[in-house]
This record gives structure tokens, C-alpha cells and sequence, in this order.
């Protein structure tokens, strides 16, 4: 343990910067880092490998030093892909779109320099930047991708292949979303992130995961106790009153929609569920929360009745408190789902399919409704709107249990894990 006068020393190295949008896992990066920061003496020297515009002096006050590294050029990706991923199988392929040897030797320089006590790389596709020396090494996987990769295979038409992920060239994301090449592609990254998944423990001195279910998991996969449970978190919930529901039905749904889960589920819901509830109730509204880029799936919404698709929307809390009814539709992700956390800040009942609300902890009965085929969920979804007192239960647990995700309690969880693992 360092004694509570000196900083300790953070290296935090980012495949995207944290800064500039509200994409889930951006929101994660700047409160973890600030947290740490803030509440508990780190010196944070943060360096993003993006092609992202960003401005250095937009950078809050909690980050001591900022370098920001291009990711490697369009052909070396596609040569560190065709050698390590394709040829050699020996990493995925998304980590080739970030990783260079020009990158990976001005960090080595910069860890000379700052001399760290932690070097931390945020998700598997920094993780071959794991550079040992007098520090401790930390990879915050998030996620076990390798399982949101198998389940997409089941459903692999509904999807991107590249998620969010942009080439800047139309022929290349045209080939990569032609059908056959598609399932090639995931397929083989599926086999290639389980596979490097399973070594990262073994390479790093901490390996941190959102869901305490994928970290008993990873344990059980690569025969390796050092994993550990950091979660996701959330904003408390401001003091002002917010609105309520009007009449008819009003159901909610939160997620980035180029995001390949969150589309495969908007779609599932609109295909087998949603045509079931205005069967029994006609004026039923379906509000989506979040960008969307997907052309398939805004086609879909302007040709479904009752649909509206929102965008993003800046004050989540007065735009979701709105609804009845929050849905996560899911059939397949991975980690935890912090679009429940949105809903249950806001008191509004949650039904969701088991995938949906894997990983999320709670004291005593589920803070949310579990459907996983569409008849379920419709008649749960309905049952919900037509009895107030099971809103309010549902609704009361979701506020006690959404309590424990605050970013303070998850700082101060993140701080202990890092001072217990590594020092």
C-alpha cells in the first residue's frame, strides 16, 4: 500500500477519447479517471490512440497530462491484420486497428519518463500495449466480447460487423457486411478474442471485468484468480420533480443503435413484440432513445406504426420518467446493460430478457421483470402498465438497487481493487 501523502502515479492509455460524446463506455472512462483523481490522490497522465478530433484544451482539470496518438494507417491495419489476425491467428483483429510499433515505442518512452506506478489499458483492443516494467500492469476488458460475438453469429443479418467502428471507406465496409464474408469474419474474431481473452490474465497483474458474472467465467476459462469485479456506474439522480406518463402506453428503449446488440434488439422488438401490444393497446407508444445511423433500422421505424425514433436526447432523466414501461429486448451482449440504470434512477419499471439484466446485483427480489420469448414479455409488459401498485414495487427496488452503482461507491470500489491487487 502507498502512504496516503503521495500520489499514485496512473498511465491510462484509451482507444477512444473520453471526453468529447456520451457513448456508454466514454461515460465510464472520464468517471472512473475522475474518481480516482479527485477523491483518491492519482496523478493521471491519460494517452487516447484515436483518429477521433479532439482538443486538449477542452480536457477537465482532473487529468495531469494528455497525449493523443493516431491509430495506425489504413494499409498497416490491414497488414497487421492479414499477418497477426488472419495468418498467424494470433490477435483479434480489432486490436490490430489500434496497435502500431511507432505507438507502442513513444509509450515506452513516456513510461521512462512519468514512471508510472500503474499502466492501465482500457478494453482488449489496447491490451497488446502491455509494457512491464517496475509499474503494475492493469487491463479493464469491460466485457467478454468473445461472448457477444457468439451470440451474434445467431443473428448475424440484423448486424454491422463493424459496430460503431468507422473505415472512412465505403468499399471496405461494404465488403466486410457482405453476408458470407461477414460470418467469416466474426467467426474467426470470435475464436480470436476468446483465445486472447484467456491470456491477458496471464500477462497482466489485473484484469478488471463490469459484470462479476464474466469474471468468474474468465477465472474459470484461463485457470487465472487475478480478475476482478469493477462495475459500471451511474450519476445520482438530480432533486427536481419529473414528469409522469401520460395515459395511453407510453414504452421506452436507450442505447446507441449503431451498437450491433442494441439494433439486433430494437429489431427483435419490433418484429415479435410490438405488434402484440397494439394488438391490446392500440395507442401504444415505442420511444428509442439514442443515435442512429443503421439505415435498416430507420426504415423500419418510419414504416412501423406508433414508433418514434428520439435520437440523442440531452436530459435522459425528463425523457425516460416519461414512460411507463422500460424494455431490454436483448438476445444477445455482453457485461452489463447501464441503459437499466437510466430507467431505474427514474423509477420507471424495467422488463427485460435474462441477457439483458446478466451482471446486475441486488439484495433480495429482482429489481426488473425477466421475459425472454415474446408472449412473456407482452403479457408482463402489459401487466406492468395496467397495475399501479407492481409499477411502484418494480420501481422502488430499481431506485434501491440502482443506489449501489452511484460513481462514488464505484470509485471508492475501484480504488480499493487497485490498491489491494497492486500494491
Amino acid at each position: 500500500m502507498k502512504s496516503s501523502s503521495s500520489k499514485t502515479r496512473l498511465l491510462f492509455i484509451s482507444p477512444k477519447y473520453p471526453f468529447k460524446n456520451e457513448e456508454a463506455r466514454s461515460r465510464v472512462i472520464r468517471n472512473y479517471l475522475h474518481q480516482l483523481a479527485t477523491n483518491y490522490n492519482y496523478s493521471v497522465f491519460l494517452i487516447c490512440i484515436t483518429n477521433e478530433e479532439h482538443n486538449p484544451k477542452d480536457l477537465p482539470s482532473f487529468i495531469d497530462y494528455f497525449l493523443g496518438l493516431k491509430q495506425p494507417s489504413l494499409f498497416n491495419q490491414i497488414a497487421n491484420a492479414l499477418i497477426y489476425s488472419i495468418t498467424l491467428r494470433k490477435y483479434p483483429i480489432q486490436c490490430m486497428l489500434y496497435f502500431s510499433k511507432r505507438n507502442k515505442k513513444k509509450i515506452s518512452e513516456i513510461i521512462h519518463a512519468f514512471n508510472p506506478d500503474i499502466l492501465f489499458t482500457e478494453l482488449i483492443r489496447t491490451a497488446n500495449y502491455c509494457i512491464t516494467g517496475q509499474h503494475y500492469t492493469v487491463c479493464d476488458l469491460a466485457d467478454l466480447f468473445s461472448k457477444r460475438y457468439e451470440n451474434q453469429l445467431q443473428s448475424i443479418s440484423h448486424i454491422k460487423i463493424q459496430g460503431q467502428y468507422r473505415f472512412n471507406n465505403g468499399l471496405i465496409e461494404s465488403l466486410l457486411n457482405h453476408s458470407g464474408l461477414k460470418s467469416c469474419i466474426l467467426r474467426m474474431e470470435a475464436k480470436l478474442v476468446a483465445n486472447f481473452e484467456k491470456v491477458i490474465p496471464h500477462i497482466y497483474d489485473l484484469t478488471t471485468l463490469v459484470s462479476p458474472v464474466e469474471v468468474e467465467q474468465l477465472k474459470t476459462l484461463s485457470k487465472c484468480d487475478k480478475i476482478s469485479w469493477v462495475p459500471n456506474g451511474t450519476n445520482k439522480p438530480s432533486d427536481r420533480d419529473l414528469p409522469h406518463p401520460t395515459a395511453c402506453l407510453h414504452i421506452a428503449f436507450l442505447g446507441v443503435l449503431d451498437v450491433p446488440h442494441n439494433q439486433e434488439g430494437v429489431i427483435h422488438f419490433l418484429n415479435e413484440i410490438f405488434p402484440m401490444v397494439l394488438e391490446e393497446e392500440p395507442s401504444a407508444i415505442f420511444n428509442i432513445y439514442g443515435k442512429c445511423n443503421s439505415t435498416q433500422l430507420l426504415n423500419k421505424c418510419e414504416n412501423t406504426k406508433n414508433v418514434r425514433l428520439m435520437g440523442f436526447v440531452e436530459d435522459l432523466e425528463m425523457s425516460i420518467s416519461t414512460n411507463h414501461v422500460f424494455v431490454s429486448p436483448l438476445l444477445s451482449g455482453t457485461g452489463v446493460q447501464t441503459k437499466l440504470f437510466e430507467a431505474m434512477k427514474c423509477g420507471v419499471p424495467i422488463i427485460t430478457t435474462k441477457i439483458g439484466a446478466e451482471g446486475i446485483c441486488y439484495d433480495g427480489s429482482p429489481p426488473f421483470i425477466i421475459a425472454d420469448d415474446p408472449n412473456t414479455f407482452v403479457k408482463q409488459l402489459l401487466r406492468v402498465y395496467r397495475e399501479q401498485p407492481l409499477r411502484n414495487q418494480l420501481s422502488k427496488r430499481g431506485m434501491a438497487t440502482v443506489a449501489n452503482y452511484y460513481w462514488d461507491k464505484v470509485g471508492k470500489r475501484l480504488n480499493n481493487v487497485l490498491q489491494t491487487n497492486c500494491f
